[in-house]
């Protein structure tokens, strides 16, 4: 009959925590691209909105994205914990350890499927960079156009203007937004 040394026992321990850590960590960073993925959503629809002229639904879409960010503040910090604890079992001495330090000295198993989470969260990242910019603009528009109206009206200016990128002034044309970004 064999019996298990303190050692064999404590390494079986040892790896069984690495294990059930990486799972975890897995687990956030599927949930960050969930919450990632609902942001894009909600900052089309936010978008949509905006050109349908629904101040209502701008205004909830506002709060859900705020919403949003606020818990991907969250799931990030969580990750960033969960990364850290993996990289001290591992051995790395690193102040900020990231995903892609610990990747490559992962099993296969869950290197692999934290790469294509890794991949898939920065296509998301950028994705909602990307819309929430073209938001912005279509926002600003839309102020600038508020804006224009106003001093119309308090003005009595006949013929509305607006800046363009160089500073100059334009006359406004027919179009109130241009939705082609």
């Amino acid at each position: 009959m064999a019996f298990a040394t303190k050692e064999k026992v404590d390494v079986s321990n040892a790896q069984d925590k690495m294990e059930e850590t990486l799972e975890e960590l897995i687990g956030l960073v599927n949930r960050e691209v969930h919450v990632f993925q609902e942001l894009l959503a909600t900052l089309n629809a936010q978008y949509q909105a905006v050109l349908r002229e629904d101040v209502d639904r701008v205004w909830d879409n506002t709060t859900k994205v705020r919403e949003l960010v606020e818990k991907t503040k969250m799931l990030e910090k969580n990750r960033i914990d969960k990364t850290a604890k993996i990289s001290t079992h591992l051995g790395l001495d690193e102040p900020e350890p990231t995903l892609v330090k610990i990747i490559p000295l992962v099993e296969l198993q869950y290197s692999n499927r934290l790469r294509d989470l890794r991949t898939l969260l920065i296509s998301l990242s950028k994705r909602i960079k990307d819309t929430n910019l073209r938001n912005k603009r279509l926002l600003n528009r839309a102020l600038n156009m508020v804006n224009t109206n106003i001093r119309l009206l308090t003005t009595g200016q006949k013929k509305p203007a607006l800046y363009n990128e160089k500073g100059a002034e334009e006359l406004l044309g027919h179009e109130l937004f241009n939705t082609k970004y």
